[in-house]
């Protein structure tokens, strides 16, 4: 049986509506994201949640889609287990004539095969705004300016192409280096995201990771989770109770490419809150990602990230 709300999720979701000011809030911030993402010649949308999202978030979606003249069709899905999943046939079927999609559910959709197909046969803007909650869309990271935002995450980039090596190091224990080719590096400036991710070249990657702030997956790291990579690959994953449930998680979902290094960014939003919101807490200023890989080839590489936000969230 499908639990579609728990005492947590109360909490978490809290009707929006009951709190003064910020149902006009979401209204307005989505307004402002979908004013900035969309090209105005969108007709139909699909948007994706799933049994846990709250209501209030797909709903005002679809309402500010209706104002916008796009018809939106909401369809709601079990929670999938992990990012990536195909969803279900209905859902795949709908995304071949959708114009925009919009994914709100926990996970990302968009390395599936539905989505990539629809994204590369047809152009669709997909619009990641996965694992959101209500206050996602009143406060924190919408509260930058898109220009701003869009300005700076280009300067970034920019000085990301010029590098041919990159070293990170950290005082919590990162110590890294890889070789990069700018072919492979690119804006994305899908408001309210920011970030600057490349690909590194394949078994150019060597060193330890440590990651101290969050895990997709398994959410807010308190006990650090440690990588050590020898040309590209994670050798060994260690740390304590989160780095079991990551063992886990690429043991019960992963193929054979999960632990090569397949990406590294540069996150721009000075507003975005390091909450455990993946979204959000993906984009928060001065902060760096490294992640592992799927099996489906990229554009300039042999190898793409398991989670990331897609080539459409460029627009504008």
């Amino acid at each position: 049986m499908v639990r579609y709300w728990s005492p947590d999720d109360r909490v978490r979701y809290a009707d929006t509506a009951e709190k003064h000011g910020r149902l006009q809030a979401m209204i307005g911030n989505v307004h402002t994201i979908f004013d900035w993402r969309l090209d105005g010649d969108e007709e139909t949308a699909l948007v994706v949640a799933d049994t846990e999202t709250s209501p209030q978030i797909h709903q005002t979606m679809a309402g500010v889609l209706s104002t916008l003249d796009v018809d939106p069709t909401v369809s709601i899905i079990p929670q999938q287990d992990a990012p990536n999943m195909e969803p279900p046939a209905a859902v795949a079927d709908a995304a071949t004539t959708a114009d925009v999609i919009v994914n709100v559910g926990r996970y990302a959709l968009l390395h599936s095969d539905a989505m990539q197909s629809a994204i590369k046969e047809r152009d669709v803007c997909y619009l990641y705004l996965a694992d959101t909650t209500e206050d996602y869309f009143t406060r924190g990271a919408v509260d930058a300016d898109p220009a701003e935002l869009d300005a700076f995450t280009r300067r970034i980039s920019e000085r990301h192409q010029q590098a041919d090596r990159i070293e990170v190091t950290t005082p919590q224990g990162t110590d890294v280096e890889m070789r990069v080719d700018s072919s492979r590096d690119f804006p994305l400036t899908g408001y309210p995201a920011g970030e600057a991710p490349g690909c590194p070249i394949e078994e150019s990657v060597n060193g330890t990771i440590v990651i101290d702030s969050y895990m997709m997956g398994v959410g807010l790291v308190d006990d650090p989770i440690v990588w050590e990579v020898d040309d590209g690959w994670i050798e060994e994953i260690r740390g304590g109770r989160e780095a079991d449930v990551l063992r886990r998680v690429i043991d019960e979902y992963g193929d054979e490419n999960s632990r090569w290094i397949a990406e590294f960014s540069m996150m721009t939003n000075p507003h975005a809150r390091p909450n455990g919101i993946y979204i959000e807490h993906l984009s928060v200023g001065g902060g760096h990602t490294s992640r592992s890989a799927t099996a489906r080839p990229s554009a300039g590489g042999t190898t793409v990230p398991s989670t990331s936000t897609g080539r459409n969230s460029t627009r504008r």
